[in-house]
Order: C-alpha cells, then structure tokens, then sequence
C-alpha cells in the first residue's frame, strides 16, 4: 500500500495560504517534515528583537548560525539596537553595528 502523495506545488499552495497566521503555521509543521521548509518560510519571514533579551533567546533557540532559520527573515527590526548591538558583540556576534 502506497502512501498519500501531493505534488509539491499543491503543498506549496496549502502553506501559502495561511501566510499571515502563525498560529495555523505552527501546526503545518506537525503535519509532516516536509511541510516545515516552507512553513518556517512564513514563520520567520519578520523577525523582532525589541530588547537584547530577545536577542539572547534567538541565540540559545538556534545556536548554529548557518542553519537557523534567519535565513527566511524578509524584514529585521531591531528595537533598541544599541543594547542588541552590544549584547551580541560580547559573544563574537553576527550583527554588524553598520547594518544596524
């Protein structure tokens, strides 16, 4: 007996459409693992650090820079960017104070 299958595009088309509510989001990425790349596309499409806190927790939920998922970020806001700018530079950060 063969598994369900849904083309690619059909998929994209169903994650797509809930683009604005994480809520929904968050519960397309239990559907199956191939459904969280796309997912996390919406998910972190904004990505907000208000205070150096948000920052930390950022870090400590995604330690590998290379595979976190800012790599989906569309928009950065950073709130307070010198706390941010100065709490990351502690630890050897990857924001750049010129991006800022």
């Amino acid at each position: 007996m063969s598994k369900p299958y849904l083309p690619r595009e059909t998929v994209d088309y169903i994650i797509d459409l809930p683009c604005g509510e994480p809520k929904t989001l968050k519960q397309c990425c239990l559907v199956s693992k191939p459904w969280v790349p796309r997912t996390r596309k919406h998910l972190f499409a904004y990505i907000r650090f208000r205070y150096a806190d948000d920052l930390e927790s950022w870090k400590k939920t995604f330690p590998d820079v290379v595979n976190s998922p800012a790599c989906h970020a569309r928009e950065l806001l950073v709130g307070c960017p010198w706390l941010v700018v100065a709490a990351d530079a502690g630890e050897g950060g990857w924001i750049q104070p010129s991006l800022v």
